[in-house]
């Protein structure tokens, strides 16, 4: 999904309205939403409405403020979050630890990229299968990374300037 400059900037702020519309096939695998200007993500985006989700970018969604609990979706192997300004804190409602159900129990793959609002990740969990994580262009990010990473390959970390 991508919004044009002509919908941002024309629909008397009724983005999450159309979004939350939308309401995906539940056998959809590969999401990108790009230039999103909702202050908040449709409640669609969680494991119970899209479980074969495997591939998820979120991009240039400069309003919004937190994210999803995409820890929640079961099958997703690829998380890609950049240029989300808005968000300041990577906290809890990531990994919705309200659920019994292990979060990000098929993430392999986890980029953090150009998110220049975002301050700290509050890792409450470990990722079992991230293979590889790369956090790059965060220059306010002071903290980061989970404990435990068995299955971590390759991690990247460049342009993070106040990272402890």
């Amino acid at each position: 999904m991508n919004y044009s400059d002509d919908f941002i900037f024309n629909n008397n702020g009724r983005e999450l309205d159309v979004l939350e519309a939308l309401r995906p096939n539940s056998n959809l695998k590969r999401l990108t939403i790009e230039y999103y200007n909702g202050n908040c993500f449709p409640n669609w985006l969680s494991g119970f409405h899209l479980p074969n989700l495997v591939s998820l970018k979120l991009q240039s969604c400069g309003l919004c403020s937190h994210l999803p609990p995409l820890g929640q979706l079961p099958g997703l192997k690829e998380l890609s979050i950049s240029r989300c300004d808005g968000i300041k804190i990577i906290g809890e409602e990531f990994y919705d630890n309200n659920s019994t159900v292990l979060p990000f129990k098929s993430l392999e793959v986890l980029i953090f990229d150009r998110m220049y609002g975002l301050e700290e990740w509050l890792c409450l969990e470990g990722f079992p299968l991230v293979k590889e994580i790369f956090i790059e262009h965060c220059p306010k990010l002071k903290r980061v990374l989970p404990q435990h990473l068995p299955s971590l390959q390759i991690l990247e970390i460049f342009d993070c300037k106040m990272l402890e």
